[in-house]
């Protein structure tokens, strides 16, 4: 029996023996474990704090571009306007100059040998060229204002004229005569009467000097006007071409005058 006791107890010892290593080694793993679990803790912790500071290091990058890029579109909206100020200020001195040396041509109209006379003539201080237009002449019974004719259309051409001299010496003033159509000696001393009248409207282009062309429009109506006294009892008589919108206002103080039948004193 003792026998059996010493054999017994020989064949526990290895078992026991094999669970106390197993015991360790889960006591190793377990312990393990735990060290790793905490590291990954702190591991978790640090990568916390540091995708903070790349938040808050990305969202200072960003307010740094946006207030770098608020600048750079304030400095490029000063630089432009500055940019503008100047283009305008050099277009306007250039106007300026313009307006102050081109040529200034100036058109009028008379009668010369019963036709229509053209003028013009050049008060600038450049050389008026390329001078012409086109223009038309026309017959009316007055006061009714009916036509006589047929519009007539002519080409104006006109040659070059100078810049004017303080001297006054130079080419700067050119004429050209054009036909009034059916007009006779009879016709003229009826417009002397006020009973017709010849309308020129024209439309003449030059370049002033400086590659800029200069249009110049005109309407006008020849009125005559019989003798009539002034205020001082002088006899006066007035004729020549008038702006065609005062041809009316000049017809009712002819009529007037005609109607009064003034005496001289």
């Amino acid at each position: 029996m003792g026998n059996d006791i010493i054999r017994n107890a020989n064949n526990e010892s290895p078992l026991i023996e094999a669970i106390q290593i197993i015991n360790a080694r889960l006591d190793v793993i377990e312990g393990q474990q735990r060290k790793d679990e905490e590291e990954e803790r702190r591991n978790s912790r640090s990568q916390l704090r540091v995708n903070r500071k790349i938040a808050i290091f990305t969202g200072l990058l960003f307010v740094t571009s946006l207030v770098s890029d608020i600048f750079l579109i304030r400095q490029t909206s000063i630089g432009q306007q500055s940019a503008n100020a100047a283009t305008d200020q050099i277009r306007l001195s250039r106007e300026q100059m313009i307006a102050t040396l081109s040529a200034e041509v100036l058109f009028t109209v008379d009668l010369g040998d019963q036709k229509v006379r053209v003028n013009a003539q050049n008060y600038g201080h450049s050389i008026a060229t390329k001078i012409g237009g086109k223009m038309s002449i026309e017959r009316f019974s007055l006061p009714r204002h009916l036509p006589m004719t047929t519009r007539v259309v002519y080409d104006v051409h006109l040659q070059d004229l100078d810049a004017m001299s303080a001297s006054g010496q130079g080419n700067y003033g050119a004429s050209r005569e054009y036909e009034i159509p059916g007009f006779t000696t009879k016709n003229l001393e009826a417009m002397m009467r006020t009973e017709e009248t010849v309308t020129v409207d024209g439309t003449f282009t030059y370049d002033n000097g400086f590659g800029g062309g200069k249009e110049t429009h005109i309407c006008l109506t020849f009125i005559g006007s019989p003798p009539m006294l002034n205020i001082n009892g002088a006899t006066t008589r007035y004729s020549g071409f008038i702006e065609c919108q005062q041809l009316s206002a000049a017809l009712k103080t002819i009529q007037n005058y005609k109607s009064q039948k003034p005496t001289s004193k």
